[in-house]
């Protein structure tokens, strides 16, 4: 999770979620993600999951609860993923399985990273960006969708509405 405010990052958080807890809790993986993982992960394999040294795999409501704490100093207008459509509602679901409270946003706080993206990829200074860490990590992708966002709304500014 990266946080942005006034068009600039201000903190961080990453878990790995103890995927067995997930599973045991009826949670699925489906088998064209799976495969999907699999044939484009990589290096990110490990970390996606949760097979890293057992000292980095947290429970998942402690991981929710730490995303709720770490929002708490900021007013959260809007919730970004590279797509709207798969990352928030595995989210969504998370926070109702797994939480004492629903999911803390305002409904109308999803954003898509990947439609900003095609509208603006166009502009120099994004096609300029290049990318540090592994693909398909999760903190190393979503600080390059928050610098990415950051450097889009230096020229638009509607993006942050």
């Amino acid at each position: 999770m990266v946080v942005i405010v006034d068009g600039r990052i201000v903190d961080q958080l990453m878990h790995t979620l103890d995927m067995q807890e997930q599973l045991d809790a009826g949670l699925q993986i489906e088998p064209e993600t799976l495969k999907w993982w699999v044939g484009h992960g990589g290096d990110a394999l490990p970390s996606v999951f949760g097979l890293r040294r057992p000292v980095d795999v947290v429970a998942v409501n402690d991981a929710l609860y730490a995303i709720v704490q770490s929002l708490n100093p900021y007013q959260v207008a809007r919730v970004w993923a590279n797509g709207a459509g798969f990352d928030l509602p595995i989210l969504r679901i998370l926070f109702d399985r797994f939480y004492i409270k629903s999911w803390p946003f305002d409904y109308k706080a999803d954003r898509c990273y990947r439609t900003v993206l095609a509208q603006h990829g166009h502009l120099e200074q994004v096609a300029a960006m290049r990318r540090s860490g592994l693909k398909h990590v999760a903190m190393a992708d979503a600080m390059y969708q928050a610098q990415t966002l950051c450097e889009i709304g230096k020229v638009n500014p509607m993006v942050w509405l």
